[in-house]
């Protein structure tokens, strides 16, 4: 299906125009966690950093 098609135009110098809008198809992403990500020095402090961050988020 196109997304725009020109209608008939009719003793008119304008011509008509059909739109079809559909919202665009938004994909889940899936968070997949990779155990060796804990052996980094600073996994601990990133973790935390992110919680942080997602909690004022949420209190603003």
């Amino acid at each position: 299906m196109q997304p725009s098609q020109p209608l008939l135009v009719i003793g008119s110098n304008h011509c008509p125009l059909v739109l079809r809008l559909e919202p665009k198809k938004k994909f889940e992403r899936h968070f997949k966690y990779e155990a060796y990500w804990e052996d980094h020095e600073d996994c601990e402090k990133i973790i935390k950093q992110g919680w942080e961050k997602n909690e004022n988020k949420r209190n603003k």
